[in-house]
């Protein structure tokens, strides 16, 4: 409250007059500041990036933070995927991308943390978040015959996937190849057919898929 006095001189006489002004106080809305607009994150993987809010009115512990995600598929509004941690001036934003096991998540979503300090007082900070790729393994499987007979045709055809890469771009080794059997480094192909001299032997077999990028998986 000031006290505030005015007065008028017309040079023989003065008139004031007091009154009191009243300042209310308003709620100051609180900010997000200390974070940089654009994001990258790696798919297959989970990141966190901080930043900091601030409210002159409202104590730190008081402010609640929330993040939503305009694109659900590439980051789901699910707390295991996008959420906010913290409860002083440093806050931290947590994000993992959905992972899809037969393709690549990538792509583009909009992050807005909200920040609310409990008295109608908001904040918002839009933030553009890119996924970007990483190269996935290769995965190779199957369940080879464990026998076979002499004089009979043996063939192996591994069940392999790669969502990064094509099936062509993929070569293929042996470790401890039947002597009987032919290989196909281009498709991982084993066939043969053993004979006479081959009874009882017990080899164990190895069979890899390598990709451009030197990422390998084993079938043994």
């Amino acid at each position: 409250i000031a006290e505030i006095t005015v007065s008028v001189d017309d040079g023989t006489d003065t008139v004031s007059d007091t009154f009191f002004l009243t300042v209310r106080p308003v709620n100051d809305p609180p900010e997000i500041t200390d974070i940089e607009a654009a994001l990258v994150i790696t798919e297959d993987t989970m990141d966190s990036f901080s930043f900091t809010v601030s409210d002159p009115d409202t104590p730190l512990s008081y402010l609640q933070v929330s993040a939503t995600s305009s694109n659900p598929d590439l980051v789901p509004n699910q707390y295991v995927n996008l959420h906010t941690d913290g409860n002083g001036a440093v806050r931290t934003l947590i994000v993992k991308p959905a992972k899809d096991a037969d393709t690549n998540t990538l792509g583009t979503t909009d992050i807005t943390l909200i920040v609310n300090d409990g008295a109608s007082g908001t904040a918002e900070k839009r933030l553009y978040l890119r996924v970007t790729s990483v190269n996935d393994p290769p995965e190779i499987g199957g369940i080879p015959a464990s026998e076979v007979n002499e004089g009979e045709p043996y063939l192996f055809t591994p069940d392999v996937s790669d969502i990064d890469n094509d099936s062509s771009e993929l070569r293929f080794t042996i470790e401890q190849k039947p002597l009987w059997a032919k290989f196909d480094s281009m498709t991982g192909v084993l066939s043969g057919t053993p004979g006479d001299s081959d009874v009882g032997k017990n080899i164990g077999i190895v069979i890899t898929v390598t990709d451009p990028d030197g990422e390998q998986d084993s079938l043994e």
